[in-house]
Parts: structure tokens; sequence; C-alpha cells
């Protein structure tokens, strides 16, 4: 039966704990990557979505704006041309000799 020296056996297990803290090291590394990764994406995903959505919302504000503004220019034109019509019916009842009284 062949001896092995102690040294040898305290050297093997020495370099057995270093290689599995190196193995634990780089474990903790690519999981400290991953997460960094993962924080990333999701950051990504939610700065899109709050650019979109920011996006929208200044669109449906302008878009209300437009509306409003062409509904008060859609008011006024129908306005003056109401306007317009009456002062042509008042002219042809003026040519036939009749008068229109407006209320006030």
């Amino acid at each position: 039966m062949s001896k092995v020296a102690p040294d040898f056996l305290i050297q093997r297990t020495i370099k057995q704990n270093d290689k599995h803290a190196e193995q634990v090291s780089y474990i903790k590394d690519q999981s400290i990557c991953t997460n960094q990764a993962k924080w990333f994406m999701s950051k990504l995903t939610k700065d899109h979505a709050n650019k979109e959505k920011a996006d929208k919302a200044f669109v449906d504000e302008e878009l209300r704006q437009a509306n409003n503004e062409l509904t008060l220019r859609r008011k006024q034109r129908i306005s003056a041309l109401y306007e317009y019509e009456a002062r042509l019916w008042e002219d042809e009842l003026g040519e036939l000799g009749l008068r229109v009284q407006r209320q006030r």
C-alpha cells in the first residue's frame, strides 16, 4: 500500500476550494450582470411606454385644440353667412317696397 503524503491531500483540498471559490465568484458576477441586463431592459420598455404615452397625450391635446379652433371658425363662418343672407333678403324685400323690422 502506497502512502500519500498528507501535504498532497492538503494541497489538493486547497486547489479544490480555490476552484470552487472561483466558480462561485463567476456565478455571482454572472448573476449581477443578468440582473443589470434585466433592469436595463425593463427600464427601456418602461421609458418607451412612458414616451409613447406622453406623445399620445400631446397629440390628443393638439387634436382637441384643433377641433375647438375649427368649431369656433365654423360658428363664425355660419354667423357671417346668416348675416349675409339676411342682408340679401332685406334688400330683396326693400326692392319690393317692403321692410323688415329687426328685434332688438
